[in-house]
């Protein structure tokens, strides 16, 4: 995975934490798109971590961050298989 994966990475999560979800999922797709096998695994880690997430005494912010994160991961994961598909159907 090069430099730029992790980055947009960042980026997600980035926009995602100040509730800009057209943002996170730019940064899900542009990784995607770079790197499929790449950022599917980062995207896979991301959900991993959110399962283990407290939300018992949250008011709402960080229930609606994890929402903004999984909407954008999902769309990046859609990209990564779109990606790849197209790539195997060109083989």
């Amino acid at each position: 995975m090069g430099p730029a994966v992790p980055a947009l990475i960042t980026e997600l999560r980035r926009c995602a934490g100040f509730e800009d979800l057209s943002g996170a999922v730019a940064a899900a797709e542009k990784a995607a798109k770079l790197d499929p096998e790449g950022a599917r695994a980062a995207f896979i880690a991301i959900l991993a971590e959110l399962e283990h997430v407290d939300l018992e005494e949250d008011a709402g912010d960080v229930a609606d961050e994890l929402w903004r994160t999984r909407k954008a991961v999902a769309r990046g994961l859609e990209v990564c298989d779109a990606v790849v598909d197209g790539a195997a159907g060109s083989a």
